[in-house]
């Protein structure tokens, strides 16, 4: 079915958001997958990720930040994700020694600080996934600032080709199976527009309804068309789309405009009002 017209910006705009959310969701949690094996007894706990698209990477990439000796906080594990979501190469490292935020990294975290000290009482879930995506304009570079539920039940089979790449001598990981999780969050988003220094929240956007969530077996996750309402929205948002690029859920939502079903990252307007 044809999207209306006058929704077709909008739609276009969640895609292009979703697409560029999901890797830098992807590559926070893959790390996540590989730190526990990674700390040594001595290692401080990690804080936080900073998912971010850097002018010096290829790809997406994420610091793991831990609390300094003396205040404030430094990077100790990075990753990186390069190609296509269904079959990346995930690499994962533990620096020598910690390093300093650097250039956007150090804005980035102040600005997931101020979302998370402001976003305190209307969470759906925890933990949270925190993506910050560098943005320009006229008054100046700002923020967007997703806080992301983490889904629960996250379960990955990693086969690691080889264990160890000769010329970084980093962990080399390929994903050969994505099984799913149990729940889904797929109402209760906001996006935070901050300031470019990250100490200021310009704006504060609920992008989605009451707080919904919705639990789906792993083994049966593509099987099931899960139904959501979102009488305040005309098309869905890019967080409910990530959802199912990402679990390979089957989401319906249906909005004062009719009815959107998201599957794989794909956002198709299937009725119209009442349909």
């Amino acid at each position: 079915m044809v999207v209306p017209e006058d929704l077709r910006p909008e739609a276009s705009r969640v895609r292009r958001a979703a697409a560029e959310l999901l890797p830098l969701v992807f590559v926070v949690q893959l790390g996540q997958t590989v730190l526990p094996s990674s700390r040594e007894g001595s290692d401080p706990p990690v804080l936080g990720a900073i998912a971010l698209r850097t002018s010096w990477t290829q790809g997406a990439s994420a610091t793991f930040v831990v609390a300094r000796a003396g205040g404030g906080v430094q990077v100790l594990y990075e990753a990186q994700l390069v190609g296509a979501t269904e079959e990346p190469d995930f690499r994962f490292r533990r620096l020598d020694e910690p390093r300093p935020l650097i250039a956007e990294e150090d804005d980035a975290w102040r600005a997931r600080v101020t979302v998370l000290e402001r976003f305190r009482d209307d969470r759906c879930r925890e933990p949270l996934d925190v993506v910050v995506l560098p943005r320009g304009g006229e008054t100046g570079p700002t923020f967007d600032v997703y806080p992301v539920p983490v889904p629960g039940a996250l379960r990955i089979v990693r086969a690691t080709v080889p264990a160890v790449d000769p010329e970084t001598l980093t962990e080399r990981t390929r994903i050969i199976q994505w099984a799913g999780w149990t729940d889904l969050v797929l109402g209760g988003h906001h996006l935070f527009r901050v300031t470019g220094d990250g100490r200021r929240v310009l704006e504060d956007r609920k992008i989605s309804g009451r707080c919904s969530i919705v639990t789906v077996h792993p083994e049966r996750i593509q099987e099931e068309v899960i139904e959501v309402a979102e009488p305040t929205l005309d098309v869905p948002n890019e967080v409910q789309l990530l959802m199912s690029a990402l679990s390979k859920a089957v989401v319906r939502v249906t909005t004062r405009r009719g009815t959107w079903e998201l599957a794989r990252g794909t956002l198709l307007y299937v009725a119209g009002p009442g349909g």
